[in-house]
């Protein structure tokens, strides 16, 4: 049972504020910014910005955070205050992506948070969907990245347990 109780705690410490999370010059001095409408299966184009290391040669891997609370600061010059998490990911190179959800932010569509079982006739559209459409774009037209996607944040991505993108 102690092993259950500190899955959450090491996920918090990964997530947790960082002050070590700089100025945006920091970010803008280390990061080029790209800003991409993605289409997904039903023709909705989400927003999402991502931010590629400039100082870490080489492909890494995306941390993706999918957010109905929007994936700000907008627009192509503008950058965050820095990121949150361990120090290490950026030590590490890794490309930070975030992503609003479907309705929100600079996202088309319409935010359904809990979507209804899907039955005969359905569209065949939900979080789960988006996000392997998301991905899938992600890995295909991010520069330097190495194909493989992390997701990290709070209510989106414990949505897609079990999900598996190749």
């Amino acid at each position: 049972m102690s092993f259950l109780l500190s899955i959450p705690a090491a996920l918090l410490a990964l997530v947790a504020p960082n002050s070590t999370g700089g100025s945006s010059q920091s970010v803008q001095g280390h990061y080029r910014k790209f800003e991409y409408r993605i289409p997904v299966r039903d023709g909705v184009l989400l927003y999402a910005n991502v931010y590629v290391p400039t100082d870490k040669p080489g492909k890494h891997p995306i941390l993706l955070e999918r957010t109905p609370y929007h994936a700000e600061p907008y627009g192509p010059t503008t950058f965050p205050g820095g990121f949150r998490g361990s120090a290490k990911f950026r030590d590490a190179g890794y490309i930070f992506a975030f992503s609003d959800a479907r309705g929100t932010g600079m996202s088309e569509g319409k935010l359904v948070m809990a979507f209804p079982k899907k039955h005969a006739g359905a569209p065949g559209i939900d979080e789960s969907t988006d996000t392997f459409d998301t991905v899938d774009y992600l890995v295909k037209h991010v520069p330097d990245n190495n194909g493989k996607v992390g997701m990290w944040g709070g209510i989106l991505p414990g949505l897609f347990r079990g999900r598996r993108w190749h």
